[in-house]
């Protein structure tokens, strides 16, 4: 039996989200995490993350980090796990519609995120799909497709 497509793990967030998606692309599996989840959930999304195997790089790979919005059932794990080197993640890109310049969030949870991706010691991708420009669908209310060789097909409405 050949393995599935795609496999989501919709993992324990309270009254949150937290989707962790896997794709077998070739000899390697693509990932998209979707939100963290509040807080207190992030033990749990840790443990999970930690289980990826890592990478010749010796860093776990998630291919697209999508943080969907800025309530805190949400985003509330997302400043634990970017200020979390011991599971030694890497990103291909992370999704915030928040464009990097000028910040403009007025939610403090949501400048705090900002705040870490556009600052501090490491350089975390933002937003590379759109040029660092703020995620963003047609007004016309069609979707974004984005995908690349061999790489599995992400639609946002």
């Amino acid at each position: 039996m050949s393995p599935p497509a795609v496999v989501l793990e919709v993992l324990p967030a309270g009254f949150g989200d937290c989707l962790l998606v896997s794709c077998p692309v070739g000899r390697s599996t693509w990932r998209m995490l979707v939100d963290t989840g509040p807080d207190e959930t992030y033990p749990t999304l840790r443990r999970r993350l930690l289980q990826i195997p890592k990478a010749s790089d010796g860093k776990r790979h998630i291919d697209l980090f999508v943080v969907s919005h800025i309530d805190h059932d949400h985003i509330g794990g997302a400043r634990l796990l970017l200020g979390d080197d011991e599971i030694g993640l890497s990103f291909g890109d992370i999704w915030f519609n928040a464009p990097r310049r000028p910040r403009t969030r007025g939610v403090a949870e949501g400048q705090s995120l900002a705040d870490i991706l556009g600052g501090g010691d490491k350089t975390l991708p933002w937003n590379v799909a759109w040029s660092g420009q703020a995620v963003s669908t047609p007004a016309d209310g069609g979707g974004v497709e984005l995908t690349g060789p061999g790489l599995p097909k992400v639609t946002l409405l």
